[in-house]
């Protein structure tokens, strides 16, 4: 028997009041992503591309449709619960590292430690660690958000959103602010991870050249989530 995946939604639909009409996000959504595998998801601005990051990430509750992270069916789950599942289930690599500018590439993740009410000081170990999986080193880890790289502060991005051990990782555009080498780096380096940490990781992006380091790429066209690049 084989493991569910940690993502999985089915016949999803989501829309949004536009005047007296809604306006339809995503129709009929069904996706299914396993432990370890990275999938991609191509489309023009508009397609639905964030609102299946945001609904994946339970942030928007669907019209209709199921939305299952770790095992575990968000339908019925309260903010409160939803938030907790979040923060122990879902990492998030935001299009912009959006990096606290007084604080090193450690102390970013030391301050999720604290957002979790955990030890700052046990979480010193596991911050190093995978700052230095990224690609890191011990240089560039007591580094401020200034003094690094474009592709640098997004690799602390990378590591921040995994310091929580999710099932689930959700990546929009990481390379929007890259050049192309430093984008090819980045997609490797989310390859690596997914496998390495074996998170089951979603991808948005326009940039199809990007897509050959995804395990499947899918494409989004007016709401609706199909095969093929």
């Amino acid at each position: 028997m084989t493991d569910p995946a940690p993502l999985l939604l089915e016949s999803v639909e989501l829309t949004y009041p536009d005047g007296g009409r809604r306006l339809t996000a995503l129709d009929g959504v069904s996706l299914a992503v396993a432990a370890g595998e990275l999938v991609a998801v191509a489309g023009p601005s508009g397609s639905g591309k964030s609102s299946l990051l945001a609904v994946a990430a339970t942030l928007l509750r669907p019209d209709s449709g199921r939305v299952v992270v770790a095992g575990r069916d968000t339908a019925g789950l309260g903010g409160r619960d939803r938030a907790r599942l979040r923060r122990e289930h879902v990492g998030i690599v935001f299009q912009q590292a959006n990096l606290l500018a007084s604080l090193t590439a450690v102390e970013q993740l030391l301050a999720v430690e604290h957002l979790r009410g955990g030890s700052v000081r046990e979480g010193r170990r596991r911050a190093e660690e995978l700052l230095e999986s990224v690609g890191l080193g011990a240089d560039q880890r007591h580094r401020r958000p200034h003094q690094l790289s474009g592709g640098e502060r997004q690799r602390v991005n990378i590591a921040r959103a995994l310091y929580g051990g999710p099932s689930v990782l959700l990546v929009d555009e990481p390379t929007s602010a890259l050049d192309r080498e430093r984008g090819e780096r980045v997609m490797r380096l989310l390859a690596s991870v997914t496998r390495r940490h074996r998170t089951a990781t979603v991808l948005v992006t326009h940039d199809r050249p990007l897509l050959d380091h995804a395990d499947r790429v899918l494409t989004m066209t007016d709401g609706r989530l199909g095969e093929g690049s």
